[in-house]
C-alpha cells in the first residue's frame, strides 16, 4: 500500500494526465494532447480517474477495443493502466458496487467528435465486467439476454436515429440516455431508454451534402437485392425526400450489412414478424408520401398531381388503407367554428406542408415506438437496486443556417456544460471555502445567463417568447423577432434585425433564422389526419401508434415546453448520481485520419474550461468526505479505533489515515475530510478490500467449522442407530467427528497426488493414519483418506506422501465388523477385500454409508460377525490374479489387560488371523450408547458363532456418479498394533463399564 503511495509520476507521456503538465497553458494543453495523438494515444486524464479527454483519431487503432484490452481493465484503478474510456468504465462500475449509489457517465463534445462511439464502449465495457461477476448459472444466462438487448439496442437505434452529416458520418441526430439497472451484487438486471428530441425535419428536409436516415438507405439496399419485394422500393434516387440532399452513399458504411444487423437486432429484442414488416412499411410510405405532389385547383384548393398518382397508391397500400380517403386527406383539413366541424380545401402550399407533417409524424412515431418496445424487453428482471446511466446526446452544433433545431440542441449542450461547471469547478471551489479550506479562487466562464437567456420565463427568455406567440391566432416569425428585440436584455443576446438573432454560447457565436421557428415548435398534425391514422388504417400496428385518447381543451404543449421538461427531467436524475466525465475533441472537420488542427483544437479547450479544470484539480483535493462516512467506511483498518471510535470523528479519521502511513497530503475541514491525491483513496481501499477479504474468510471458516461440525453430530447419532444392538461400543462414537485429521493440505505431496487423480483437497471426507493388514497378516501403517469418490491408502510419511493403493467408492460392495469393540473393520471390494484397525472405525463406516448412498442411492451393506471372510490376492514377485479367501476370527480373552486387543495369525488354520478382544471391549462393554451394561450375550444378539460371514459381494450395485481409478497393493511390513493412545480420551468421556457377568 506505501508503494503505490510513493508512485512517481513524473510526465504526461507516461501517465496521460494533464495534470502532471509543467505549462499549464490552452497552447501546453493542445500541445500535450497533440503528441500524444501523434502516438495514437487518443486518451488522456485531467485527474486521473476524474475527466477523461478523448480527441477522434477517425480511423480504427489496432487493439484499442480488443477483448484482451477490455480484461486487463477489470478489477484496476484508474492509475494502474493508462487513459481509456474502460477505465472510466470501470471507475464507475466498481463505485456502484462500493456506494451502491447511482452512477452517470456524461459523454459531451461537438458533432463528429466520437461521443456515439465512446457510449457504446462504455456499455460494451460495463455489460462485459458485470456479466463475468455473475456466479449462478440462471442469474447469469438471465442477465446475459439482457446484456444482449442492451448491446443490440445501439444497432436498432442507430438505424433509425442516426443518419450522415457534414461532420460525422454517423451523427446522433437524437439524445440518448441508456440506464443499465443492477441488483445488489453488481449483476445486471434491465436496462431503460430515454430518448430527446429526435430531429424528424431531417425526413423531409435533409441538408445538402447529408443524408436522411440511415434505415431509408438500408431498406432501399435491401430491397433491390431481392428483400422484401412487397415494400416495391427503389433506389434512393427515386424518393424526393432522399434525393434533396444528393447524398446516397457513405464510404466505409456498407447499408446491406447494416440493414440485416438491424433485422437481427430487432429479432432479439421481440419484434415479431408481422411488426417488423409493418414498421418497414411506414418507412416505404414516408419515401412515397415524399413524391407526392400537388397541383392549384382553383376554388375546390388543390388536387393531387395526376403524376403522383403511383405514388399515393403505393402510400395507401403500405398503410392499409382506402385510396380515396388518403387523397381527401392529403388534400383538406378539418377545422372547427362554434362547435360545428367543416372541411377545407387546402392550398397547393398548404397541402405540401401537412403532407410533411405527416410524414415527420409516422417516423416520430415509429421511432418512439421502437424505444417503448426496447424499454419493455429490458424491463427490470429482478430488485433494482441502482443504475450506471450512459448519456450520449448530440453535440453543439453550428451551421450557416441554424433554426430551432440547434437552438434545442446547443441549449441541451449549455445545460450539460453548467452541469459540468457545477460539479466540477464552482461546487469545488464553493466547498473549499464552506470547510475553511485555503484557496486561491479559479476565474471560469459561467455559462449560466446564457441558459436563463433560452429558458428562463422571469425576465422572459427566448423559449417563453415562442411559446406565448405559438398560441396567438395571427402570429408570425416577425411578431416573434420583434417581440425578442424587444423584451429581451441580455448581453449574450444580440438581434439582427427582424430575420436573425445571435446568441453568444459558451461554444462560441451562433445565429438562428426565426423563419419557421413557429410553425416547428407548434407541430401539430392535422385532425382529419390523426382521425384518418386511428379509423381508417387497416393495420393493428400502426393503429397503434396513434391512440385514441380523450378529448381536451387544453392545447397540446409546444415543442419546446415538451424539450424544457425532458431537460429539467434529465439534470435532475444527473444530479441525484455520481457523475463521470468523457469529454470529446475533433482534430479537424475533415474526418482524416492523422489531421491534428491546432486552431480548431483550441477552440475547443478554450470553450469547454480545459485549463480552468486542469487547474482546480491540479490545485484541489480529488477527494472530500464527511467525517462520518469516511470513518464508517475505513475504520476497519485501524485497530485503535474499530469498531466504535474514541467519540472523536476527527481524530478517528486521521488515526485511519496514519494507520496505512498516510501523514500528509489531506486537510481537516469543518465537517469533512479532504485528500489530495487519488492514490491516497486507491490505497485506502486496497487496504479496505483485503482487511473485508480477511474478515470475509473468517466468517466464511466460522460458517465451514460450523456445517462441518453440524455434519458431523449428525454423522455421530446416525452411527448410534446403525451399531446399536449389533456392536459393543468403547467410545470411538464419543470421539468428536472431524473429518480430515492430517490437514491434508499442509502435505504437498498428498496434495499433488490427489490432484493428479483428479481430486481435490476439497472433496477429502476423511484422512487418519491407520494401520493395514496384510494377507500375510503384516500391520502396514497407513494414511487412510476417502474422497466424495474413492478410497485411498497413501505411505505414512506426510511429508513424501505417495498412493500405495486406491478403489473408486462405486466399486465398494459392502463392510463386515465383529460383535466387539474393536477398531477393525473388513472393506470388501469387486476385486479384493481390505482389513483396517481404526480408533475412528464408526467416523469411517459412517463417512462410507453416506457417500455410498448418494452415489449408488442404495444402503451399504453392513454385516457384524466374529468370523469373517475376505478376499486377497495371490502373492509372489509376479503376484497371481487368482484369488484367496481368508477369515478373520474375534475372541474374547479374559487375561488380557484393558484396552489391548492381540492380533496373531492363527497357526493351527491356514489363511486365518485371529483377533483377542479384552473384556472391557468385550462382554463388559455396552451394546448401545446408553447402555451401562450388556443385558444379555452379544453373540446371541447378532445371531452367534455358528458359521462366518460368506463372502457374497460379487458384482457392485448399479452406479450413478463417478470415482478414481483402482490402485495397487501395498505389501510393505510393519510393526504390530500400536497401543491405543486415545485410551485416556475414551476413559474419561465414554460411559463407566460395569462389572463382568460371572462366568
Amino acid at each position: 500500500i506505501q508503494a503505490k503511495l510513493t508512485i512517481a509520476m513524473p510526465r504526461l507521456d507516461t501517465t496521460g494526465d494533464l495534470v502532471l503538465l509543467t505549462n499549464i497553458s490552452e497552447d501546453g494543453i493542445v500541445s500535450g494532447l497533440q503528441s500524444r495523438y501523434k502516438s495514437d494515444k487518443i486518451y488522456t486524464w485531467i485527474g486521473t480517474g476524474q475527466v477523461l479527454l478523448c480527441v477522434n483519431p477517425f480511423k480504427m487503432i489496432n487493439k484499442l477495443y480488443s477483448p484482451a484490452t477490455l480484461k486487463t481493465y477489470m478489477n484496476r484503478r484508474p492509475y494502474e493502466n493508462p487513459p481509456h474510456v474502460y477505465a472510466i468504465a470501470e471507475k464507475a462500475y466498481k463505485d456502484l458496487q462500493e456506494t451502491h449509489k447511482p452512477q452517470c457517465v456524461l459523454v459531451s463534445g461537438e458533432s463528429g467528435a466520437g461521443k456515439t462511439e465512446n457510449a457504446k464502449r462504455l456499455m460494451e465495457y460495463i455489460t462485459n465486467v458485470a456479466s463475468s461477476s455473475d456466479l449462478k448459472s440462471a442469474k447469469s444466462s438471465a442477465s446475459s439476454s439482457i446484456k444482449d438487448k442492451i448491446l443490440r439496442s445501439n444497432v436498432l437505434l442507430e438505424s433509425f436515429g442516426n443518419a450522415k452529416t457534414l461532420r460525422n458520418d454517423n451523427s446522433s441526430r437524437f439524445g440518448k440516455l441508456m440506464e443499465i439497472l443492477f441488483d445488489y451484487g453488481g449483476s445486471i438486471v434491465g436496462g431503460r431508454v430515454t430518448s430527446y428530441l429526435l430531429e424528424k425535419i431531417r425526413v423531409t428536409q435533409p441538408k445538402e451534402g447529408e443524408r436522411n436516415f440511415h434505415i431509408f438507405y438500408q431498406l432501399c439496399e435491401a430491397c433491390s437485392r431481392g428483400e422484401y419485394q412487397e415494400l416495391g422500393l427503389g433506389t434512393p434516387d427515386c424518393y424526393a425526400y432522399l434525393l434533396r440532399s444528393g447524398c446516397f452513399k457513405v464510404p466505409r458504411m456498407n447499408d446491406l450489412n447494416e440493414f440485416h444487423d438491424t433485422e437481427q437486432a430487432m429479432d432479439a429484442i421481440g419484434f415479431t414478424a408481422d411488426e417488423k414488416t409493418s414498421l418497414f412499411k411506414v418507412c416505404a410510405a414516408i419515401l412515397n408520401l415524399g413524391n407526392v405532389s400537388f397541383v392549384d385547383a382553383g376554388a375546390e384548393g388543390s388536387d393531387i398531381d395526376p403524376a403522383s398518382n403511383d405514388a399515393v397508391a403505393w402510400v395507401a397500400f403500405h398503410l392499409c388503407m382506402d385510396e380515396g380517403v388518403l387523397r381527401h386527406n392529403l388534400t383538406h383539413r378539418k377545422i372547427e367554428v362554434n362547435g360545428e366541424e367543416f372541411q377545407k380545401p387546402l392550398l397547393p402550399e398548404d397541402a405540401i406542408r401537412s403532407r410533411d407533417a405527416l410524414g415527420m409524424s409516422l417516423y416520430s412515431n415509429a421511432f418512439s415506438d421502437i424505444v417503448k418496445k426496447l424499454n419493455a424487453s429490458m424491463e427490470s428482471s429482478g430488485m433494482e437496486s441502482s443504475r450506471i446511466g450512459i448519456l450520449d446526446i448530440y453535440g453543439f452544433e453550428i451551421f450557416e443556417e441554424n433554426s430551432m433545431e440547434q437552438l434545442h440542441i446547443n441549449y441541451c449542450n449549455e445545460k450539460l456544460q453548467q452541469l459540468f461547471i457545477e460539479l466540477t469547478l464552482r461546487a469545488e471551489q464553493n466547498e473549499y471555502a464552506k470547510e475553511g479550506i485555503k484557496w486561491e479562487t479559479v476565474n471560469y466562464f459561467d455559462n449560466e445567463p446564457v441558459v436563463k437567456l433560452i429558458e428562463s420565463k422571469r425576465p422572459i427568455g427566448i423559449l417563453a417568447l415562442l411559446d406565448e406567440e405559438s398560441v396567438m391566432p395571427r402570429a408570425t416569425d416577425e411578431t416573434f423577432a420583434v417581440k425578442c428585440n424587444k423584451h429581451i436584455q441580455n448581453k449574450h443576446f444580440a438581434p439582427l434585425g427582424r430575420t436573425h438573432f445571435t446568441i453568444k454560447h459558451y461554444a462560441g457565436d451562433v445565429t438562428y433564422m426565426n423563419a419557421g421557428m413557429l410553425e416547428k415548435n407548434k407541430d401539430q398534425l392535422n385532425k382529419n389526419l390523426v382521425e384518418m391514422l386511428q379509423t381508417d388504417v387497416q393495420n393493428e400496428y400502426i393503429k397503434s401508434l396513434y391512440p385514441v385518447v380523450s378529448k381536451s381543451h387544453k392545447k397540446p404543449p409546444t415543442v419546446s415546453t415538451q424539450f424544457k421538461k425532458q431537460m429539467n427531467e434529465l439534470m435532475d436524475n444527473l444530479s441525484q448520481c455520481n457523475a463521470h466525465y468523457v469529454r470529446t475533441i475533433k482534430p479537424n472537420d475533415q474526418k482524416r485520419s492523422g489531421v491534428y488542427e491546432a486552431a480548431m483544437v483550441k477552440n475547443q479547450v478554450t470553450y469547454l474550461g480545459l485549463k480552468e479544470n486542469v487547474i482546480v484539480r491540479r490545485a484541489g483535493y480529488a477527494v472530500r468526505q464527511k467525517y462520518e462516512e469516511f470513518f464508517s467506511r475505513y475504520r476497519l483498518l485501524s485497530d485503535e479505533v474499530w469498531p466504535f471510535g474514541t467519540g472523536d470523528v476527527i481524530s478517528d479519521c486521521e488515526t485511519i489515515l496514519n494507520s496505512i502511513n498516510v501523514t500528509s497530503g489531506y486537510e481537516k475541514g469543518k465537517s469533512m475530510m479532504f485528500i489530495r491525491e487519488p492514490t491516497t483513496l486507491f490505497a485506502l481501499e486496497d487496504a479496505r478490500d483485503a482487511k473485508l477479504n480477511m474478515v470475509a474468510a473468517k466468517i466464511q471458516g466460522c460458517y465451514r467449522a460450523w456445517i462441518a461440525i453440524k455434519y458431523f453430530l449428525e454423522l455421530r447419532k446416525k452411527a448410534d442407530e446403525v451399531f446399536g444392538g449389533k456392536k459393543r461400543r468403547a467410545g470411538s462414537v464419543h470421539l468428536a467427528f472431524h473429518g480430515d485429521y492430517l490437514d491434508c493440505k499442509s502435505s504437498v505431496s498428498l496434495s499433488t497426488a490427489l490432484t493428479e487423480s483428479g481430486e481435490y483437497i476439497s472433496d477429502i471426507k476423511f484422512a487418519d493414519r491407520v494401520d493395514k493388514i496384510n494377507r500375510k497378516g503384516v500391520v502396514q501403517e497407513r494414511l487412510l483418506v476417502i474422497t466424495s469418490n474413492a478410497f485411498y491408502f497413501f505411505t505414512p510419511d506426510m511429508e513424501k506422501a505417495a498412493i500405495k493403493s486406491s478403489n473408486p467408492l462405486n466399486c465398494l460392495l459392502g463392510m463386515s465388523l465383529s460383535s466387539y469393540a474393536d477398531g477393525y473393520c473388513i472393506l470388501h471390494f469387486t476385486d479384493h477385500d481390505y482389513v483396517v484397525n481404526s480408533r475412528r472405525k464408526s467416523e469411517i463406516v459412517m463417512v462410507l454409508k453416506e457417500r455410498y448412498t448418494t452415489l449408488l442411492e442404495s444402503e451399504l451393506p453392513l454385516e457384524f460377525s466374529d468370523r469373517i471372510e475376505y478376499k486377497t490376492w495371490g502373492g509372489g514377485m509376479f503376484r497371481s490374479k487368482s484369488i484367496t479367501m481368508n477369515y478373520i476370527t474375534f475372541e474374547e480373552d479374559r487375561g488380557l489387560p484393558d484396552n489391548n486387543v492381540e492380533f496373531t495369525m492363527a497357526k493351527e488354520t491356514a489363511n486365518t488371523m485371529k483377533v483377542r478382544v479384552p473384556t472391557n471391549l468385550a462382554s463388559r462393554a455396552p451394546i448401545g450408547l446408553n447402555d451401562s451394561a450388556p443385558s444379555r450375550s452379544v453373540a446371541a444378539a447378532v445371531g452367534g458363532y455358528a458359521a462366518p460371514v460368506k463372502n457374497t459381494y460379487s458384482k457392485p450395485p448399479a452406479f450413478n456418479g463417478g470415482g478414481a481409478g483402482g490402485g495397487g497393493y501395498g505389501r510393505a511390513a510393519g510393526a504390530g498394533p500400536p497401543k491405543n493412545p486415545y485410551s485416556s480420551y475414551i476413559a474419561k468421556t465414554a460411559p463407566a463399564p460395569s462389572p463382568a457377568p460371572a462366568p
